[in-house]
């Protein structure tokens, strides 16, 4: 499944929760608290990831790329989809 940056982070996490954790926490520490029982784990999953790029500071294309990549997709298709 290809992450899109109208996508939800309930909807990444249920991808692989575990590796969609550890890239989220290594992107934005200060989501590292997701990994553990939180009360506002159900708020931040219905953030969109392209508001969460913009409340870490990073850019949306870095966040969509590494969390490609965490999900399977091959950086080969992932280069050719940011040179088209």
């Amino acid at each position: 499944m290809k992450i899109t940056g109208d996508m939800e982070i309930n909807a990444v996490l249920a991808i692989d929760e575990e590796k969609m954790l550890k890239t989220l926490s290594w992107l934005v520490p200060e989501l590292g608290w997701l990994q553990t029982p939180h009360p506002l784990r159900s708020t931040i999953g219905s953030v969109s990831v392209e508001q969460a790029a913009r409340i870490a500071r990073i850019p949306l294309s870095e966040m969509l790329y590494a969390l490609n990549l965490a999900a399977g997709e091959t950086e080969q298709t992932l280069s050719a989809e940011l040179s088209s």
